[in-house]
């Protein structure tokens, strides 16, 4: 991997753990980089094109990865979360916590 592409993978790697959401590889260069990272341990590939540090993602429950995954995929596809991703995004675990209130 590159010099310069590091440096894109660290830059995106830092912008994803600010904004609470899963790296997106950019570029094929960076994708490649990432899917190095992932054969390494240091990534993890949860969805198509998107990366988490390992070591973070290992740590989160199940509603945070979704989250992360979630987050990512809005920013890259426009999405508006529905149904259970949103109850996700309201932090509720389940549609019967929503509802009770």
């Amino acid at each position: 991997m590159s010099r310069t592409t590091r440096v894109q993978i660290d830059s995106l790697i830092r912008q994803a753990a600010a904004e609470q959401r899963c790296v997106v590889g950019t570029t094929r260069p960076v994708q490649r980089g990432l899917q190095y990272m992932c054969r390494q341990g240091l990534m993890v590939n949860p969805y198509i094109n998107l990366y988490c540090p390992a070591e973070p993602w290992q740590t989160m429950n199940g509603c945070e990865r979704q989250l992360y995954i979630l987050r990512a995929l809005q920013l890259t596809h426009g999405w508006t979360a529905a149904g259970e991703s949103a109850v996700e995004r309201m932090g509720c675990r389940t549609r019967a916590l929503c509802m009770k209130d």
